[in-house]
């Protein structure tokens, strides 16, 4: 009954002018809602693709951009895409890794169905070029040493080790010929003979004790080396009493022009050297140390770590004149393990010293 009513009285009203106007009005505006889509949809262009790549084969997951566009698409398994387009001029970018990028300028009229082809991209490196000088025959002659590898310092530092400290020993165990023994030791195994048939020399004085931290680091300082030579056979009579091999480790031996400080500080220990001339051209002495610190970064946390280690290196060179030199060198170090804590001395301890005087006469 409230149905009816209603109706009878929005027919009563139906030649009311102001309804009609409002009804009107609002038919007009759901025409132009309703049919706006469609008007811009049918402006667009649906432009279908196939692309392919090398020996015809389909290219998946391409990527289709039209440019200065926002609009973009990627092609599926069988290398197809569709994107809409409006009509006229447009200009189409489709790329994929390893091939080269297309550009594709169209004119657009209507739906368009296109076969893309990419080109395979190749690139072009530069030349490497690898050439070496062919020793002199006078070189060649002047020493009949075989078996013979030098290193320089620069090669020496050139590969950081445990805590990232440069150790010699484990550049030499990378030598042909070298074993290592246990891992991460300083023992040198060479061409099967035993680890104590290896002589070892400092600046000429021979070093029995080549390693810290049970064996895990070299005492040999990397600041103060010159230079090293590993001979794995044949070497001269003069370093008789080895049967392995010989390693003959130089610390430096050039007069310093002006105070020089070099120091590192590592993950294990921490290491400082001071070069100073006392006489210009005559005389200089130069000073290095080396110290572990992990047990005195543990101190700060209340703990206690009884081991640590050191190294001294000092040297003197004297220059009398122009063609005759001396050195004087001297190498003391130490592995401390004290096994009762808060003991003022030592338990246990493994001191090296060596010391050693050099003459020669330099060649002009």
């Amino acid at each position: 009954m409230l149905s009816l009513g209603v109706l009878s009285a929005f027919a009563r009203n139906l030649n009311n002018p102001e309804l009609q106007t409002s009804l009107s009005a609002m038919f007009r505006f759901l025409c132009i809602l309703l049919l706006t889509p469609f008007s811009l949809w049918a402006q667009e262009a649906q432009l279908k693709g196939h692309i392919l790549g090398l020996s015809e084969q389909p290219l998946q997951s391409a990527n289709v951009r039209i440019q200065n566009s926002s609009k973009g698409v990627s092609s599926d398994t069988n290398g197809d895409f569709i994107i809409r387009v409006n009509p006229g001029k447009t200009s189409l970018e489709i790329t994929y890794t390893g091939y080269k990028k297309l550009v594709q300028k169209m004119d657009i009229k209507g739906d368009t169905l296109i076969v893309f082809r990419l080109e395979v991209k190749t690139e072009e490196l530069d030349e490497v070029v690898v050439s070496s000088s062919r020793f002199r025959q006078s070189d060649q002659l002047q020493t009949t040493r075989m078996s013979s590898v030098t290193l320089s310092e620069k090669e020496i530092n050139s590969i950081p080790v445990l805590g990232g400290e440069a150790d010699l020993m484990k550049i030499i165990q990378l030598l042909p010929g070298v074993t290592k023994g246990v891992q991460g030791s300083t023992d040198l195994f060479v061409r099967g003979g035993a680890a104590d048939q290896n002589l070892v020399l400092l600046d000429g004085a021979p070093v029995y004790n080549t390693g810290h931290l049970f064996g895990f680091l070299s005492v040999f300082n990397p600041d103060v080396l010159s230079s090293v030579e590993s001979m794995n056979g044949a070497f001269p009579a003069e370093y008789g009493g080895r049967l392995s091999s010989i390693l003959d480790v130089q610390t430096r031996t050039a007069l310093p022009e002006r105070t020089q400080v070099k120091g590192n500080i590592g993950l294990l220990a921490s290491r400082l050297m001071i070069e100073q001339p006392l006489v210009k051209d005559k005389l200089s002495i130069s000073l290095a140390g080396r110290r572990s610190y992990v047990d005195q970064v543990v101190r700060l946390a209340k703990q206690e770590l009884p081991y640590h280690f050191y190294d001294l290196n000092a040297k003197m060179i004297f220059r009398p004149t122009k063609n005759d030199q001396v050195e004087l060198t001297h190498y003391a170090g130490d592995d401390i393990l004290n096994f009762i804590p808060g003991a003022n001395t030592s338990n246990a301890s493994r001191n090296a010293t060596a010391v050693s005087i050099l003459a020669t006469h330099l060649k002009r």
